[in-house]
């Protein structure tokens, strides 16, 4: 008989999707995922796999709450920017969503986010 697991799945994905958008996929080490989560190293990975899996649900799960939040925007544009040259699987989930979401308003949307991420926008743009 296995431990009970003294985590929310849901909360440990919310966790690991703030630090993916706050940090991007490249710079969120190994060792700021066990940091936010809470937990070690062995049982993140046992629960969730690797680094790239850990992304894809929570990619995942921002598509699942919403096509277009800013947080479902920010693992995009990270999927986009870093790892959707690397990963199919993460091109594939890519893909489809633009497939759904295409259109002028979703190509704003990402630019919008963009410009507010990067803090430019103001009276001069």
């Amino acid at each position: 008989m296995g431990r009970n697991k003294k985590y929310q799945q849901v909360d440990v994905i919310e966790k690991m999707t703030d630090l993916f958008i706050q940090k991007g996929y490249t710079a969120a080490s190994l060792d700021d995922l066990v940091k936010v989560t809470g937990m070690l190293r062995g049982s993140l990975y046992s629960a969730f796999g690797s680094k790239q899996k850990m992304f894809i649900l929570a990619l995942q799960n921002c598509l699942k709450n919403s096509q277009t939040s800013d947080k479902t925007l920010g693992m995009i544009v990270i999927s986009m920017m870093e790892l959707s040259n690397k990963s199919e699987q993460i091109k594939q989930i890519i893909k489809d969503w633009y497939k759904k979401n295409k259109g002028q308003f979703i190509e704003n949307l990402i630019g919008s986010y963009l410009i507010k991420k990067a803090k430019i926008s103001g009276d001069g743009i």
